[in-house]
């Protein structure tokens, strides 16, 4: 019988190719749909909070930051109250973009549930839950 952690290392990996196509056919990336989930959801976040929420840092998210900028896709701002931080915002072009992907990314959850059925999905969410918790825990 196959190690239950190889099989979820390598359904990871295969779920998570799969995502990161339907996502680049809707024109985009991963960590591009993640910042502009960040700022759709949360507004006027600044460049350290939209970090944060997508788990990047430093020259990581500026270069990401840098790219969605120079796309048309976000401003950035200095903010008024304290010069240090910076803003960011999506755009009207942003909005459209994270449109596109939200619903490519609703595609792709419903191809999941389609392939698992309600009652497994549901099964699914909480192990996956819990196994995050455990190994966040330890982190």
């Amino acid at each position: 019988m196959e190690r239950l952690g190889r099989q979820l290392v390598f359904t990871a990996k295969a779920t998570s190719a799969r995502f990161h196509r339907v996502l680049a056919d809707a024109g985009s990336s991963l960590p591009h749909f993640v910042l502009l989930s960040g700022l759709h959801r949360n507004p006027g976040l600044s460049q350290r909070e939209l970090g944060a929420f997508a788990g990047l840092e430093g020259s990581t998210i500026t270069h990401h930051l840098d790219r969605l900028e120079r796309d048309g896709t976000i401003t950035r701002t200095r903010d008024a109250a304290d010069r240090r931080v910076i803003r960011v915002a999506l755009t009207a072009e942003g909005e459209a973009q994270f449109a596109r992907l939200d619903a490519a990314a609703d595609e792709h959850d419903a191809e999941l549930l389609a392939a698992l059925g309600e009652r497994d999905a549901a099964s699914l969410r909480r192990i996956l839950h819990r196994l995050q918790t455990t190994y966040a825990e330890e982190g």
